[in-house]
Order: structure tokens, then sequence, then C-alpha cells
């Protein structure tokens, strides 16, 4: 009976995709809420600290895979 929190940062394509991601959850039993979690909150508290279950977002951009993997590593 656990609800999965799903983390985004509240702009057009990453809430859409959190959307879309909680819908195919529930079809398939999941309890799941979204919640958006503004840019500088998202960033310094939610991802350095590693405080989320799930977490949708876009890549960063840049020219370089060190862009996006600079966030997912552990100390």
């Amino acid at each position: 009976n656990r609800e999965v929190q799903l983390t985004t940062r509240p702009d057009g394509l990453n809430s859409q995709a959190a959307e879309v991601i909680a819908q195919q959850f529930s079809q398939l039993g999941i309890k799941n809420r979204v919640v958006p979690v503004a840019g500088g909150a998202w960033l310094s508290e939610t991802m350095a600290r590693g405080e989320y279950e799930m977490n949708i977002s876009s890549s960063p951009g840049g020219d370089t895979p060190y862009m996006t993997i600079r966030y997912l590593h552990s100390d």
C-alpha cells in the first residue's frame, strides 16, 4: 500500500514525462504521486542530497556525457 514519489522539475517537458510515467505506474497497480520541486531546490535539496525515490528529469544538455553523469554519482 506504499506510494512511490516521482519528483520532477515543474516545467513543460519534465512535468509531462512525469505524468505519463505516473499513469503507466497506475495501470500496473503501483500507487504513485508526482511531486514538483522548484529548480534551485531540485538541485540543492533533491539531487545533491539524494532525497528522492524516483526522479524524472531531462538531461541538462552539453556536448559531453559528463554533464549528465556528474549528477549520478555517490561520494
